[in-house]
């Protein structure tokens, strides 16, 4: 079988050294080039050859990972954060993902919402700010439009806090769906040091697409999340999760979903809403790896043919955890 050439930016991030991580022993009809900031280091020097790469924000970036391609001979290039896809989905250089136009609409909250709503696809209710009020009462949330990797997401609990996230721009408002018993510190004995909105059951769905439209597998979880990261994931077995992602996938590929899909849910009564949708693949690509899902030999194989990647695990764990010290893979 002929050398499948791959261009992995970002390697050396926290999903650069996951995806590489599901790939080790089974390189043989692989070179993969990492792409970084830094080529030194971790991720990139795991590769079989490494290329600095400027940083995302300018226009040198998608020029040096277009010269990447050419010099390279590179078959398919791996985005390694959002920002990464986001610059690169209307260059011409070959991905596995959705076409740019709907990589455009999810990189804003409040397009999303919009677009899920015109589909009759259950998000979560969304209002864009400045705005006049909310029909919501608190506790709601409020995110970036263009914001990833919960970034600038704030937990609002009072109206006067609503009132000023509405007056300020370029945010989005959703209510607080099935929000934990804890959303604001006991300052009784003092301000904690250290403290966050817990996070101990959030859900997703990772499906896969493949080129043609044709809906490939997905995979259910829960995983439990502090300060940003994904701390442990586990199969979800829920059956109306289940039922959810058997609604929701096939509509997404008849919209124009491609490749590696990952859905962020949330309970709303007895059912569940959408609150994230990303096209790609996500920090616990390679915890999912362990429990049985491989999301990236399957983006591979159904790419570039059967046989490219070897099979991978079929179920080695019921559940994983992230372990910081050890490069932010998973065990």
């Amino acid at each position: 079988m002929p050398e499948l050439r791959i261009l992995l930016t970002s390697a050396g991030s926290l999903l650069g050294r996951g995806i590489l991580s599901t790939l080790t022993g089974r390189r043989h009809n692989l070179w993969l080039l990492g792409g970084d900031l830094d080529p030194d280091s971790v991720g990139a020097r795991s590769c079989d050859e490494a290329v600095a790469l400027p940083p995302v924000e300018g226009a040198a970036f998608v020029e040096a990972v277009v010269k990447a391609v050419r010099t390279f001979g590179i078959d398919l290039v791996i985005p390694g954060r959002d920002p990464d896809l986001a610059a690169l989905a209307g260059a011409d250089v070959p991905m596995a993902g959705c076409p740019s136009a709907l990589v455009d609409v999810l990189r804003d909250k409040w397009l999303t919402a919009q677009w899920c709503a015109q589909r009759d696809l259950p998000f979560v209710p969304t209002v864009a700010t400045p705005t006049v009020g909310v029909p919501w009462s608190p506790p709601l949330i409020a995110k970036p439009r263009d914001g990833s990797g919960s970034l600038g997401v704030r937990v609002l609990v009072t109206d006067a806090q609503v009132q000023r996230a509405c007056a300020t721009p370029g945010l989005v408002l959703q209510p607080f769906l099935d929000p934990p018993d804890e959303l604001v510190p006991d300052l009784g004995q003092g301000v904690p040091l250290f403290w966050e909105v817990e996070c101990r059951a959030e859900y997703g769905v990772q499906a896969l697409i493949g080129p043609d439209g044709r809906v490939g597998s997905w995979f259910c979880f829960v995983s439990a999340h502090r300060l940003g990261r994904n701390e442990s994931q586990a199969r979800c077995d829920e059956p109306s999760l289940a039922d959810f992602a058997a609604r929701v996938v096939p509509r997404l590929a008849e919209a124009g979903f491609r490749g590696p899909v990952n859905l962020q849910v949330r309970r709303a009564g007895s059912g569940w809403q959408i609150i994230e949708i990303n096209p790609r693949f996500s920090g616990g690509t390679s915890g999912r790896y362990l429990l049985g899902f491989d999301e990236v030999g399957w983006v591979l194989n159904e790419w570039f043919g059967a046989g490219t990647v070897p099979p991978g695990p079929e179920c080695v764990a019921d559940e994983v955890v992230w372990l910081p010290q050890e490069f932010g893979l998973w065990r």
